[in-house]
């Protein structure tokens, strides 16, 4: 391979792959030097996917046939400021198309863990901190990254919540969760959480890697343990 082809390959990074429009035939997305097989390539696990739809963005659009919803306002000046800022807001054309990181998943374990509950339709809040007095609040991600310990009555932030059940996912990765130490830490934040009414569930981080079906199970098994029973039906004739 030619060096001025190997140097418009880097300015296609990434690409899809075997991706045609007119066609409908997608395959996949990432860097090119990986979907041609060459050496391992420095990216994030989350920045290579399948390519499963496709829709169509429009560059361009005429503001004269943009709908107006008269919100009582007359006319002038203030109505004509709104509109402007209004369609500058919502139309203006999309110029850089990448592929983004879901925020408040920040590593590869608490990226896979969260799409395998979305295809079991459920969506769980990510990043929120719970106090003891069982309130919870989102953490906003970076928002409160440096002074989480200064926060009142704060147990910990959970990567992962479903409030209808009070239950909090932690996707524990061997790092920082390794060791004695580690473990009576998590036993004590634990307890704590059981004390605030919330339901903790702990997910090893090399599970979700090496068997990611079985931590998906984890938190389906605690959501069912964390449902109501069912009302028993009577039976027998009515009166």
């Amino acid at each position: 391979m030619s060096s001025g082809t190997d140097s418009n390959l880097q300015r296609m990074e990434p690409c899809y792959v075997g991706f045609n429009p007119f066609s409908g035939q997608w395959e996949a997305f990432g860097p090119v030097p990986l979907m041609l097989g060459n050496p391992p390539w420095a990216t994030y696990p989350d920045g290579i996917g399948l390519v499963t739809d496709m829709y169509y963005l429009q560059v361009g659009f005429d503001p004269s046939e943009v709908l107006f919803v008269d919100m009582g306002m007359g006319e002038g000046k203030p109505r004509q400021k709104y509109m402007r800022h209004r369609n500058k807001l919502m139309f203006t054309p999309f110029e850089e198309l990448q592929a983004r990181r879901v925020w408040g998943a920040q590593s590869p374990i608490e990226l896979f863990l969260p799409q395998a509950l979305l295809r079991e339709d459920l969506t769980p809040l990510l990043q929120m901190l719970l106090f003891e007095d069982g309130s919870t609040y989102p953490s906003i991600y970076d928002l409160w990254a440096e002074n989480l310990a200064d926060v009142p009555g704060l147990i910990t932030e959970a990567d992962m919540f479903f409030p209808e059940h009070r239950l909090a996912i932690f996707c524990d990765s061997t790092r920082h969760h390794r060791g004695g130490k580690a473990a009576r830490k998590d036993e004590a934040i634990s307890r704590k959480l059981e004390d605030a009414g919330f339901r903790p569930v702990r997910v090893p981080g090399a599970l979700i890697v090496r068997d990611l079906k079985a931590a998906t199970k984890l938190v389906l098994d605690a959501l069912e343990g964390a449902r109501p029973p069912a009302a028993t039906q009577a039976s027998g004739a009515g009166a």
